[in-house]
């Protein structure tokens, strides 16, 4: 509320303005005290006052700032990129009010640590761990909000590990496992090479970390091809399967004589 204090006279009306005092409206009360609620714009307040036959005077203005409510906004949209290969910047858009700092969070919001930046865009490079971003905006005296939450989730960089297994084994008539260990992502392809590595065919066999080979003709080197999430695909050592040709029994028959 407003009062007015050390006035001679009467209170004629009070009146209000939410135009920077362009216009006035009248409030129609001649009480020495004028109450206002929930206002929703800077609003100015005056009282005219009369006595007698002296006519009428105005009082000074007094005007009731208000401060929007604080609006978090929202940041550009997530992304998903590769450990410690990344790098952008989030901008904050559609938010009222002032950038008091940002937040973010590795566990998936369960905690919150404090970033010093006060403006409403915010770098990141080479996270190593998928993280939450928020921003504090805060307008005047209103209580102070946060933005929109957005989540940069980051794949872990690929690695194709090493492949164990195969024996060495008879031409066409072999069977055997090899078996892909400690792998980070999905496999793509198995390849094979039957000419020492100059080239290299696929098998067409993917999401396995075990392939099983059969009925080899030669001697045949396999690779896996792995690729975690957004990041670049890795390929295996190579693991040899030796074919050993099938033995071949011939004999050489002489002629000879009767019982000599």
């Amino acid at each position: 509320y407003t009062t007015l204090f050390r006035s001679t006279g009467s209170i004629v009306d009070w009146q209000s303005s939410s135009d920077n005092g362009a216009t006035w409206s009248g409030l129609t009360n001649t009480t020495n005290t004028n109450s206002y609620a929930s206002l929703t714009d800077t609003t100015y307040y005056k009282a005219i006052v009369t006595s007698g036959v002296c006519g009428n005077d105005t009082t000074a203005t007094t005007i009731i700032g208000v401060d929007q409510l604080s609006v978090g906004g929202t940041i550009n949209s997530a992304d998903t990129v590769c450990a410690t290969a990344n790098s952008d910047t989030l901008a904050l858009t559609g938010y009222t009010g002032v950038v008091t700092g940002w937040e973010f969070s590795t566990n998936n919001g369960a905690s919150w640590m404090t970033l010093t930046n006060s403006n409403d865009s915010l770098s990141y490079v080479d996270l190593s761990s998928s993280t939450s971003y928020h921003a504090i905006v805060k307008s005047g005296v209103c209580p102070a909000v946060f933005s929109a939450t957005t989540k940069i989730t980051v794949d872990a960089t690929t690695n194709s590990g090493f492949i164990t297994g195969g024996n060495t084994a008879c031409q066409a008539n072999n069977t055997g496992v090899l078996n892909l260990n400690n792998s980070v992502g999905t496999v793509l392809d198995w390849i094979f090479s039957t000419d020492n590595g100059a080239s290299w065919i696929s098998t067409t066999i993917d999401s396995t970390i075990a392939y099983t080979y059969n009925n080899l003709g030669d001697t045949t080197l396999f690779k896996a091809i792995v690729k975690n999430g957004v990041c670049s695909t890795d390929t295996s050592n190579s693991q040899t399967v030796y074919i050993y040709p099938n033995p071949i029994v011939s004999f050489t028959l002489d002629t000879v004589c009767y019982g000599d």
